[in-house]
């Protein structure tokens, strides 16, 4: 599981959301495939947790996004509210750093 700081990572993402979101389902994809692949012995055991982390980075990513278009507003809102349940459940690391960026203020 990924549990470094995403700070720095998610301040400097300059990718549009529909980029965003398709990033993180190419990268969810991913993780299944290793999954599969590592049970049948075709990959390390520890690649499917290595592909967490970049899951994460997107994630965090979307979060810290703040579009200024209001297509773009909607879609965040709807994808963030369909993934966060079930990828922040139990994972403490990875809800601070959502709730962090979630809840960022501009000033």
């Amino acid at each position: 599981m990924n549990t470094h700081d995403n700070t720095s990572s998610a301040a400097s993402a300059p990718a549009s959301i529909e980029d965003l979101v398709a990033n993180h389902i190419g990268a969810l994809a991913d993780h299944y495939r290793l999954f599969h692949l590592s049970d049948w012995g075709l990959v390390s055991d520890e690649a499917p947790g290595k592909a967490l982390g970049a899951i994460n980075d997107i994630l965090i990513a979307l979060c810290a996004a703040r579009p200024s278009d209001r297509d773009q507003a909607e879609l965040r809102r709807a994808y963030l509210t369909a993934v966060l349940p079930e990828a922040v459940d139990g994972c403490a690391a990875l809800s601070k750093s959502v709730f962090h960026w979630l809840l960022r203020t501009e000033h």
